[in-house]
């Protein structure tokens, strides 16, 4: 299926992928992994860089089936044919500049997913190559020489200083410098697009430019661009029990069945076509009280069990995120209960449960928040209240009952002043 070969290729580029720092003498390999259709096949896909110009790429493969054409893939594009020997061996080589039996580099496969796809469609084996370091604010920049424009990989302001020239091509591999393929070579232009890559004659600066891979063909008809397509996607929209609604996953009929979820039929779960069935018998959303009765907690319970715990069951497609129990109030509420301090002389206002403000021989004033003076007058503003301490008098901001406890003097409203006991 595509999701398992995307995982598979996401894990080999983290666990089989090894690179060299960017620039010349920079190498990067992958071993390319076989997919189930092919469990014994094994490959591995290399590139060498002497310059930013300068490189070859090599796909090899083995354990394939004899004598066959494989379909080469980089980046979605087709770039050539492997084609296997009697033992079931392939190989194919590109170089930038060409040498002898070697294809065009016309393409930079750094960082681009690599498959060997056979004629049915099916991806044999898949990788992804390493991106070798590639510096991510370097620019792709012409700068003049006498032998002509020379590529390289440099920063806006070191190809300014250089004076050369940034261009749009997103690499030096083909050089889109003015440089052109040798006239022995036939090449067309595959360029990238939503619906598959296109092929267009292109000059090789004008493919560069566009982002286009260039490759050995003499037309575009047929497109050279295009590997066997994929066969069809057989998964189905399937609706598996989840912590309590169904939650739906792209599954094929007998992964479904084996998970016990409901076949909603082709298609993807963007839509989520599970949101209309009931929960699973065993879950559901329960609004359901605390142990001590003063709080209402979302719970994963079947309606049968909610309702017998004492709890509220929430409708079908509720979960408890956001809470949905804000309007379920708790059998046993917290009350403002008026409580006496530990001295005795005043009582204080705490939330409590009816019971437990009983228990404390607290006075029940129902329900409500506490508020500074719940449980008995306002003690009123504080006031500039001098005080001795340390054999001299200070002021402290005090209510009058607080400056009569503390034996002080009140010398009126207002916040205390450096001239506030003065005269005393």
């Amino acid at each position: 299926m595509k999701r398992a070969l995307s995982e598979m290729i996401v894990a080999v580029a983290v666990v089989a992928t090894t690179a060299a720092v960017a620039g010349a003498g920079s190498r990067g390999k992958v071993d390319l992994t076989p997919s189930s259709g092919a469990p014994a096949a094994g490959g591995r896909a290399k590139m060498s860089l002497k310059s930013t110009t300068d490189g070859t790429f090599e796909v090899r493969t083995r354990r394939l089936e004899p004598e066959t054409g494989y379909d080469l893939l980089v980046g979605g594009v087709r770039v050539g044919t492997v084609t296997t020997s009697r033992g079931g061996s392939g190989k194919l080589r590109f170089s930038n500049p060409p040498r002898h039996g070697r294809v065009l580099l016309g393409f930079d496969p750094r960082g681009e997913s690599i498959e060997v796809r056979s004629s049915s469609g099916e991806d044999v084996l898949s990788g992804t190559m390493p991106s070798l370091g590639d510096d991510p604010t370097d620019l792709t920049c012409c700068i003049p020489d006498d032998q002509g424009a020379e590529c390289e990989d440099r920063t806006q302001a070191e190809c300014d200083a250089a004076g050369g020239t940034v261009v749009t091509a997103s690499s030096c591999l083909p050089d889109p410098c003015g440089a052109t393929p040798p006239a022995e070579v036939d090449a067309v232009c595959c360029i990238p697009d939503d619906a598959g890559p296109e092929c267009e004659d292109r000059t090789q600066a004008e493919c560069t430019a566009a982002g286009g891979s260039l490759v050995e063909a003499t037309s575009c008809t047929p497109n050279p661009c295009q590997g066997t397509p994929l066969p069809p996607d057989d998964d189905v929209q399937c609706c598996i029990p989840a912590y309590y609604v169904f939650s739906c996953e792209d599954r094929t009929v007998e992964e479904c069945a084996s998970l016990g979820g409901q076949n909603r039929g082709p298609g993807d779960c963007s839509t989520n076509p599970c949101g209309d069935l009931p929960p699973p018998a065993e879950h559901g959303v329960c609004c359901l009280p605390n142990a001590a009765g003063d709080e209402i907690e979302c719970e994963d319970r079947s309606p049968t069990v909610c309702v017998a715990a004492g709890g509220t069951v929430k409708p079908v497609g509720t979960t408890c995120a956001p809470d949905p129990c804000g309007d379920v109030l708790p059998p046993n509420p917290d009350v403002m209960c008026c409580v006496p301090n530990a001295t005795g002389d005043e009582s204080e206002c705490e939330d409590l449960t009816a019971s437990a403000c009983a228990a404390a021989g607290g006075t029940n004033l129902g329900a409500g928040i506490c508020a500074p003076d719940t449980c008995g007058a306002d003690p009123g503003p504080d006031i500039q209240c001098c005080e001795i301490h340390s054999n001299a008098w200070e002021c402290r901001a005090r209510t009058v009952a607080e400056c009569t406890a503390n034996s002080g003097v009140n010398v009126g409203d207002g916040p205390c002043g450096p001239t506030s006991c003065d005269g005393l």
